[in-house]
């Protein structure tokens, strides 16, 4: 108040169509984001209480290494959201097809390259990157990169989807 004597902050000037047009999409990122991160940090912890934790920490090293190939093609599906959003918006419907398949080509272009080089480098990158413990990581890597690699085939379509207002399709 101090800062902007002004300002006026009250329940009458918020717009509550606009907040509800907002919250069920909110919602249904929130339950997205959230079933991510529990598949992805809860996996090592169930591991570790179903065999040991020696065991979750290769299969952990293993899972880092393999998700050095989707990394590579993430960026590229970010710029998918708004573009979907905005051929939504100018009322272009039918060029979202083209578009998903067009960024399919090029993230599965990339990633799928980037995985391949996981697999065939598994064993003699974990030695070299945390020593020759960790070298029955490589079957982890080998399998998870296959499994990201062909993940990357829906990346696309998901951010489109998701961009274009589809978020309980997803």
């Amino acid at each position: 108040r101090r800062l902007v004597p002004g300002l006026s902050l009250s329940r009458s000037s918020v717009d509550r169509a606009l907040v509800r047009s907002l919250v069920g999409p909110a919602r249904w990122f929130a339950l997205g984001d959230t079933i991510e991160a529990f598949r992805d940090y809860t996996s090592v912890l169930v591991l570790g209480v179903v065999t040991n934790v020696s065991t979750a920490g290769i299969f952990a090293v293993g899972d880092k290494m393999a998700s050095l190939g989707p990394s590579v093609g993430a960026p590229l599906a970010g710029p998918l959201f708004p573009h979907a959003a905005a051929l939504v918006g100018r009322g272009d419907t039918d060029a979202l097809g083209p578009a998903a398949r067009t960024a399919t080509r090029l993230i599965t272009g990339v990633t799928l390259p980037s995985c391949l080089v996981a697999v065939v480098l598994a064993r003699p990158a974990l030695i070299a990157w945390v020593g020759p413990t960790y070298e029955r990581a490589a079957h982890a890597v080998v399998i998870l990169a296959i499994a990201f690699g062909l993940r990357s085939f829906g990346t696309a379509s998901m951010k489109m989807v998701s961009g274009s207002g589809g978020l309980r399709l997803i």
